[in-house]
């Protein structure tokens, strides 16, 4: 008798955990903190320059830089040598287009692409977690979770959320990566 009355508690916790939201590794580096600005190109180094030319994204149809780029400097795994955050230049519905570079020899190439960078997470694999979050509808947006590997970031997760008339956050489920 007993466990035929507790096995309905038993059901709802097991479903209830499969709909439940799994959190977000915590912030260890807010995007405040990420990067130095610059936004002149010619002051970006040479080698860099020349791999953003490599990216059309960058380049476009003139094949030429823009002459301001939005971009930062910083040291994503401690090892004393900068990676490059450079924004795209053109705007897309769901936020800006972010690409890390890192030095590798004399050229830099791309380590991920992300829209709406929100912080970092604690390192996997030697680099840092990247958490972004942005827009996917009207009122819907969606978080992703990138870790490196493989040589490069990928997406492992992904969360939809939408906001109420209150601005309160509602988890909508998880999203196919």
């Amino acid at each position: 008798m007993r466990l035929r009355s507790a096995l309905p508690v038993i059901l709802v916790l097991c479903a209830t955990t499969g709909f439940a939201e799994k959190p977000f590794p915590p912030e260890v580096t807010p995007t405040s903190e990420l990067a130095t600005a610059e936004t002149a190109t010619s002051k970006l180094p040479e080698a860099l320059q020349k791999s953003l030319l490599e990216q059309e994204v960058f380049a476009g149809e003139s094949g030429k830089l823009p002459s301001e780029l939005f971009s930062g400097k910083f040291d994503l795994t401690g090892d004393s040598a900068p990676e490059y955050l450079v924004e795209d230049p053109a705007s897309y519905t769901g936020g800006t287009m972010t690409y890390i570079f890192e030095k590798k020899g004399a050229a830099y190439s791309v380590l991920g692409g992300f829209q709406g960078i929100q912080y970092l997470a604690a390192p996997v694999n030697g680099y840092p977690q990247i958490v972004t979050f942005s827009r996917s509808g009207p009122d819907a947006y969606v978080r992703n979770l990138y870790v490196f590997k493989d040589g490069q970031y990928q997406s492992v997760r992904g969360a939809k959320y939408e906001y109420d008339a209150n601005d309160n956050q509602i988890y909508r489920g998880e999203v196919e990566n």
